[in-house]
């Protein structure tokens, strides 16, 4: 199965979920929580001058070894979802692509239960989307892939 997050920069992300037993891999790329009619893919610059796209990481898991919950788990541990960062609201967006309704009805369920620990933890709740349909999802330039371990 296929899970696609947006938590910041991507490069964080992918470090987080690649490790996971159950998780068999991990692509950095860029989703759109709204439909696009652009003609050219996305890449990195633009993404950067905010065209609308986020930052994304694409987990393949083995649901048999890994939950979607679990993943949800280090979705919310490894990044904070209440921070926008001014001029990237897109680019770094919090967001949850889920592809299938199960995964939609465990993400929106999640949300809430985020926002309830946020603000009992006395921060602002989670800006966190969840998108309507899965994203068409772009692998980014092979600089970007497994960047911390070059």
């Amino acid at each position: 199965e296929t899970a696609i997050f947006g938590m910041g920069c991507f490069w964080a992300p992918q470090e987080a979920f690649q490790d996971m037993p159950g998780v068999e891999s991990v692509l950095t790329g860029y989703a759109s929580v709204e439909p696009r009619l652009n003609l050219e893919p996305p890449s990195y610059f633009p993404v950067c001058s905010g065209d609308g796209y986020t930052e994304a990481v694409r987990v393949t898991y083995d649901p048999s070894e890994v939950s979607y919950e679990a993943l949800l788990r280090v979705f919310w541990a490894n990044h904070d979802a209440s921070l926008t960062t001014p001029g990237k609201e897109d680019q770094y967006r919090s967001a949850l692509w889920p592809t299938d309704e199960a995964q939609r009805l465990l993400a929106a369920a999640d949300v809430e239960r985020a926002a309830a620990a946020y603000v009992a933890a006395g921060k602002d709740p989670p800006c966190t989307v969840v998108a309507k349909a899965p994203p068409a999802f772009t692998p980014a330039e092979p600089y970007h892939q497994h960047f911390w371990a070059k």
